[in-house]
């Protein structure tokens, strides 16, 4: 997005001569001034004044959804993670998976205390002390008992169903943890969120970011992709099942490479992420896995923390704009400039201090190298 503004707010002097800036610097960030001849490049960080929401504005960086009480998008938290007004919804568990929980419910009453007891007093339990005896009949007497209630059907006709047992709440809940986990139950690439609030808000993958007793709201919030963003992670997925892509800063820049699990085996270092990305494709090709869950659970986190911290900066108004001018001494004047046709006033939409210094730094060498060229063009004419 590109924003001109004619209103000049500052003056200054640099280098023998004196200029006026057309917008606001920021004076806790970085300027850069250098003379090129009888011109002077001047860069400089601004506030973006209108940044875009980079989750409604902007495509590939999902929804962040909320769970406070009277927020808009607590339904949709509580979808995300299969709940039902901030608990388990465990009705999903007996009304889409009754076989399995009836499988499970009867494994347990096999092995639970509270169900032998009702055996002793409702049945006949062989008189030995023989474990696989016993508890083949347990087994059986689980098996016949949920047959004979319907197990997870109304029990109008009975007075004792599964329900009359403490345990079944657990199996219940175990059951749904695991539905879960595979994601059939709730978005399968949801991932929880911690959100921090102090004097700022700060959004981060669960575990992961500022931990507060008093001011972390731990899954607070929950990240779900949208289309854009879940063909990203069916584009990643198969790749990172066999490793992860490592970000750092060195130099003053930030730098990726790609490491294969358990293998000590990793690429080169890159300061761009695709370029990073194609070369970690190229060195997975080929090799097998079946832990393909893995690979998607990697790049479903990973874009929920790029996601995060993007739209952190965005709601503490951590947006920047880029400034480069370029102001050329007036004919005659001794110290006097004025600003050049050709010169850019602003590009706005950097997110985050570093982004926007990394930025400045880039375009500010381009435009001095640009001016160094122009001059030597001349002279060569």
């Amino acid at each position: 997005m590109f924003n001109t503004v004619t209103r000049t707010t500052t003056s200054g002097h640099h280098s023998g001569l004196d200029f006026a800036l057309q917008m606001n610097p920021l004076d806790y960030m970085d300027h850069h001034f250098e003379r090129v001849g009888n011109r002077l490049v001047v860069g400089y960080i601004v506030d973006d004044p209108d940044p875009e929401n980079p989750l409604t504005d902007m495509d590939g960086n999902g929804e962040i959804y909320t769970a406070r009480r009277f927020s808009q998008t607590l339904s949709d938290y509580n979808d995300a993670l299969g709940l039902h007004d901030g608990s388990p919804n465990l009705n999903k568990v007996t009304s889409e998976h009754p076989e399995r929980f009836g499988k499970l419910w009867i494994a347990a009453a096999a092995d639970n205390e509270e169900f032998h007891v009702w055996c002793q007093k409702n049945g006949r339990p062989p008189k030995t002390d023989d474990s696989d005896v016993l508890r083949r009949y347990y087994l059986n007497k689980a098996r016949r008992f949920w047959n004979d209630t319907e197990g997870v059907e109304p029990f109008i006709r009975f007075d004792e169903n599964v329900w009359s047992f403490n345990f079944t709440d657990d199996v219940e809940l175990g059951l749904w943890r695991m539905l879960r986990q595979e994601g059939q139950i709730g978005d399968p690439d949801a991932v929880s969120l911690d959100v921090y609030e102090h004097s700022g808000v700060m959004y981060s993958v669960s575990g992961h970011g500022m931990q507060c007793q008093f001011d972390t709201a731990q899954s607070g919030a929950v990240w779900v992709p949208e289309d854009e963003a879940r063909a990203e992670i069916d584009r990643r997925a198969p790749v990172y099942q066999f490793g992860e892509i490592q970000s750092f800063r060195s130099g003053g820049v930030e730098r990726f490479k790609f490491v294969i699990d358990n293998t000590g085996i990793e690429s080169a270092e890159f300061t761009n992420w695709g370029d990073c990305f194609a070369e970690a494709r190229k060195m997975t090709d080929g090799m097998r896995s079946d832990n393909t869950s893995l690979g998607r659970r990697r790049a479903a986190v990973e874009l929920a923390e790029s996601a995060c911290e993007i739209y952190t900066d965005f709601v503490n108004g951590s947006v920047y704009g880029v400034v480069i001018e370029v102001h050329e001494r007036v004919d005659g004047a001794d110290k006097e400039t004025e600003l050049t046709d050709d010169s850019d006033v602003a590009v706005f939409g950097f997110y985050g201090s570093n982004t926007a210094e990394d930025e400045l730094r880039h375009e500010f060498h381009a435009a001095v190298k640009h001016e160094k060229e122009k001059i030597a063009e001349n002279v060569q004419h």
